[in-house]
C-alpha cells in the first residue's frame, strides 16, 4: 500500500498519532510518525523551514506526507524544497497559503506577534491561553 509520513501539530509529537498510525498500520500502510523540529526527539533542532525540510524529507522519504495544522506547514516546505519525496500531500488545518497579499501580510504579523508572545511567556502558559480560546 502507501507509505504515510505523519507530521503532529504544534507542542505535540510523533506519537500523537498513536491509534490512527496503527489504525493506517493494520490497513497496510507503511507509516512513519516523524517529529517535528523543536519538538519530541528533534527538541534541540532549528525551527527554520528551509533548513529543517531537507532534514524532514530524508527521514521521511518518499510518500503520501500528511500533516496537521503546524504539521502542514512543515509538509508544504518539504513538498517545496523536495518534491523528489513527497507523492501527494494531505493537509489537516493547514492551507497552501494566504493567496490576497495583504491578509498575508496581517497573517505574518499575527504569527509573529504569536511567536513573540510564546517566548516572552513559555510552552506551558501559551499552550493554556490558546486551549482557553
Amino acid at each position: 500500500m502507501t507509505r504515510l509520513v505523519l507530521l503532529h501539530g504544534f507542542t505535540q509529537t510523533a506519537a500523537c498519532w498513536g491509534p490512527a498510525g496503527d489504525g493506517l498500520r493494520a490497513a497496510g500502510h507503511e507509516v512513519v510518525a516523524l517529529d517535528l523540529p523543536g519538538h519530541g526527539s528533534r527538541s534541540g533542532d532549528a525551527l527554520d523551514l528551509s533548513a529543517g525540510a531537507p532534514v524532514l524529507a530524508d527521514a521521511g522519504g518518499a510518500g503520501t506526507w500528511v500533516g496537521y495544522s503546524l504539521g502542514a506547514r512543515w509538509a508544504l516546505a518539504v513538498a517545496l524544497a523536495r518534491p523528489d519525496v513527497v507523492r501527494s500531500l494531505v493537509l489537516l488545518g493547514g492551507t497552501a497559503g494566504v493567496e490576497d497579499p495583504d491578509d498575508r501580510g496581517r497573517r505574518r504579523a499575527e504569527d509573529e506577534a504569536r511567536a513573540a508572545h510564546l517566548e516572552a511567556v513559555g510552552v506551558d502558559a501559551f499552550v493554556a491561553e490558546w486551549v482557553a480560546l
